[in-house]
């Protein structure tokens, strides 16, 4: 398998799924989502 033809999805845009994102798209193709459940409101 050829590592460049990676499609990545990274689940979250806060500050670490953004840096995540960044740093991968460097090299591969990156999909970022945000998913609302995961933050927590009180």
């Amino acid at each position: 398998m050829d590592t460049k033809d990676l499609k990545i999805a990274v689940a979250g845009t806060g500050y670490v799924g953004l840096s995540i994102a960044t740093l991968l798209a460097q090299h591969h193709w990156v999909t970022a989502v945000d998913v609302p459940w995961f933050h927590t409101y009180e």
